[in-house]
């Protein structure tokens, strides 16, 4: 699930009144511009029942029926300690910009965590070539 880092507030129209909390957020956040915080149903109860997400300025019910004019907040998530540590393997990188980078994926080594396969990772060994080039490629990008 991914939320925005910073604070969202929106406004119920007439249009919206009725519709349940939890429906409106998960159709408002995987749709149009939002579509980059989209999550699940379950999700967005999940921080609507944490406090993430509140109605009117107090906590509420996943189930809470929206009315004109309701303020829907939605805090920032604070930043998840992760288990996935930096990986220095060399890179095979087709293109870069200040923006992306095309990289060829090598054979055998997988893009993510996944069941039975906790080894090399693409994406713990980007932030290990990340941090070499934020560093203006100072030493080896494989130390």
């Amino acid at each position: 699930m991914v939320l925005s880092m910073v604070a969202k507030q929106l406004v119920i129209d007439q249009n919206s009144a009725g519709v349940r909390l939890d429906l409106f957020l998960t159709r408002h956040l995987t749709a149009g511009v939002e579509s980059r915080f989209g999550t699940s149903r379950a999700g967005v109860q999940r921080l609507i029942t944490e406090g993430h997400i509140t109605l009117d300025g107090a906590m509420t019910k996943p189930s809470a029926r929206l009315k004109p004019n309701d303020r829907i907040h939605i805090a920032p998530l604070p930043p998840r300690e992760t288990q996935l540590r930096a990986e220095p393997l060399p890179l095979n990188i087709l293109y870069e910009n200040t923006d992306c980078i095309v990289i060829n994926k090598s054979p055998g080594i997988v893009v993510h965590p996944a069941a039975g396969r906790s080894r090399t990772r693409y994406c713990t060994i980007v932030p290990t070539w990340l941090a070499w080039a934020v560093s203006g490629g100072r030493g080896s990008c494989t130390d």
